[in-house]
């Protein structure tokens, strides 16, 4: 159905050396400082946008604590559904430590955008 033997063989040799594959620790690890990368970015153009901040570190903390809670999730998502989820987190956060007198702010610029780096945004 896929070809013979020969082919498998052939194709499996091609395939990466799995000592050379990412391990879920390695995952994991890369997926938290992704996490605060993103959360310094966000508190950073919240700064930007002249909203008042009470406490940025915790905030950023927080922030960075619920990304990665999306981050490391197990489910197959598609990527929109993934953004989707990570600018919600971002909203609740913000909306704890800010108040809900914030939103009108936020909405205006908490975008799959502000979550990526400024040049690919």
């Amino acid at each position: 159905c896929f070809g013979s033997c020969h082919d498998a063989s052939a194709l499996l040799a091609t395939f990466p050396n799995p000592s050379y594959w990412y391990r879920r620790e390695t995952v994991d690890q890369l997926s938290q400082e992704e996490a605060h990368t993103m959360a310094a970015r966000l508190v950073q153009r919240l700064s930007q946008a002249r909203v008042p901040l009470p406490d940025g570190a915790a905030l950023q903390c927080d922030l960075a604590c619920a990304l990665l809670e999306v981050l490391v999730a197990d489910e197959a998502l598609p990527i929109e559904a993934r953004l989707a989820r990570l600018l919600g987190v971002a909203r609740n956060t913000f909306q704890q430590h800010l108040g809900p007198n914030a939103l009108p702010q936020l909405e205006a610029w908490l975008t799959p955008a502000a979550l990526l780096p400024e040049a690919a945004g």
